[in-house]
């Protein structure tokens, strides 16, 4: 059973029903692929690429908010091949603020200008 808060959904269903994120086509990724999910969030993307893309692909999920990635850790636990990092991806190492949107994990954001009026915001780990 794939886990989400319960205001996400519909982004759940974004990526599971409407194929939101399967823009390319499965024949030209080399087999298996090599995926990064940056930003994953729970893990619908990840969870995605393993059963649309190639059940061995590889997917290196990066997450840095706690909450998000412990349903993260969960949500992939049963599909190999799938490595968590709890760490935000940037263009330096050290700490950051994760802006909090008041309502969808799936829209914090380490860029003030994706998150209009935050919720707060969290430190977390850049690499």
């Amino acid at each position: 059973m794939f886990r989400v808060p319960p205001r996400e959904v519909e982004v759940a269903r974004d990526v599971f029903e409407r194929h939101e994120y399967g823009g390319v086509p499965p024949h030209l990724l080399r087999r298996p692929p090599t995926i990064l999910d940056v930003g994953a969030n729970t893990g619908a993307f990840a969870v995605y690429a393993k059963l649309f893309y190639h059940p061995r692909a590889v997917v290196h999920c990066f997450e840095p908010f706690p909450p998000a990635l412990e349903c993260l850790r969960q949500n992939v636990a049963p599909f190999a091949g799938v490595q968590v990092h709890p760490f935000a991806l940037g263009n330096r190492e050290g700490l950051a603020s994760l802006l909090l949107h008041g309502e969808l994990s799936v829209c914090h954001s380490l860029v003030p200008d994706l998150v209009t009026a935050p919720a707060g915001a969290v430190s977390v780990t850049v690499r």
